[in-house]
């Protein structure tokens, strides 16, 4: 696994090529040219997301909010200590159309006791419109409202975004 300082240095040719510079056709064009998908730099910058990615991470934006994205594994004790080192002001969790939302829940609550500053819940993996059987955000809500977590769950269309500030 990738760690952030060996994250950072390998996206750090990357972000100065584009720093300063329109998030637009032009750029991509020249970051392709730059940073061929066929490259060494991809192709290492790719293992690690992918890597990363499933293990989870930590986002803090340059506006001081933070987000953790816990990736697609199980409840496990180092939410806790991840939400407890950052204090997420929201959570990506996974919410999988056949995983177990008692799972889910317990992701949930393991980092929603370490961060006071949580007030913002995100599902990925989740469908617009779920297979019978599989969980729905009115469940999670049911769920979570019985574990006493407050924390409102945002329940995103396809395109639709949302800003993030404290």
């Amino acid at each position: 696994m990738t760690t952030p300082m060996q994250f950072q240095q390998l996206i750090a040719p990357v972000a100065r090529f584009a720093q300063g510079r329109a998030l637009d056709a032009a750029l991509q064009g020249d970051l392709n040219l730059e940073f061929p998908p066929q490259g060494e730099a991809f192709q290492r910058i790719r293992e690690a997301c992918h890597g990363g990615i499933a293990a989870g991470f930590v986002v803090t934006f340059e506006n001081g909010y933070t987000l953790y994205f816990m990736g697609s594994s199980a409840a496990t004790q180092d939410m806790a200590l991840w939400a407890e080192a950052y204090k997420p002001d929201a959570m990506i969790f996974l919410m999988h159309p056949s995983g177990e939302p008692l799972d889910a829940g317990m992701a949930v609550r393991l980092v929603a006791g370490k961060s006071p500053n949580l007030k913002t819940l995100i599902p990925h993996h989740h469908r617009v419109k779920p297979a019978p059987g599989a969980p729905t955000v009115a469940d999670m809500r049911k769920l979570l409202d019985s574990m006493g977590i407050n924390i409102p769950i945002a329940s995103l269309a396809p395109k639709q975004s949302i800003e993030l500030s404290k």
